[in-house]
């Protein structure tokens, strides 16, 4: 358990799952932690923690050689300025690649999450509400943004997913 105030949980080390002391206390009933835990659970499963140190060296490289490349460009053509717009769009594109790959994990944690769930005998009921309090703090706080910036599905989506998987 995490002292911090924010509505976070996640895997670090393998297999070791940290819970902040905020979803806790916001936590409305012990079924929406229970959630929380098998989506945790479902990166476990998933090795999610090993893929992503794959992917990020991945968009590093894919960021050195498209930033070597967009400065030798501009360079080359005299334009110091395009090169330097270049290099700033090899990084972008670098780090929406990489958002990309972890909202797909997340995706991928939501539904090994509800499996979970229901395999144990459990309802995704908790983990759909905790998914609502989430997207009340987003839209409270303006924290849709973009989606190309975003680590995480919106949570208008993980919850319309685990509605229909109560359905």
């Amino acid at each position: 358990i995490v002292s911090d105030p924010r509505l976070n949980a996640f895997v670090a080390g393998g297999q070791r799952m940290f819970l902040h002391t905020g979803l806790l206390i916001r936590a409305e009933h012990p079924g929406q932690v229970i959630g929380v835990m098998a989506h945790e659970t479902g990166h476990i499963a998933g090795g999610h923690l090993a893929r992503a140190y794959e992917a990020l060296r991945n968009a590093n490289a894919q960021a050195i050689v498209t930033t070597l490349l967009a400065l030798g460009a501009g360079l080359a053509a005299g334009r110091p300025d395009a090169a330097l717009m270049g290099v700033q769009a090899a990084q972008g594109m670098a780090m929406a690649g990489l958002m990309s790959y972890t909202r797909g994990q997340e995706a991928a944690a939501d539904q090994a999450g509800v499996t979970f769930l229901e395999d144990n005998g459990y309802s995704a009921r908790g983990l759909m509400e905790f998914f609502d309090i989430i997207r009340v703090e987003e839209q409270k706080y303006g924290g849709n943004g973009s989606l190309y910036l975003r680590s995480h599905p919106l949570s208008e989506e993980r919850v319309t997913f685990v509605a229909a998987h109560l359905k």
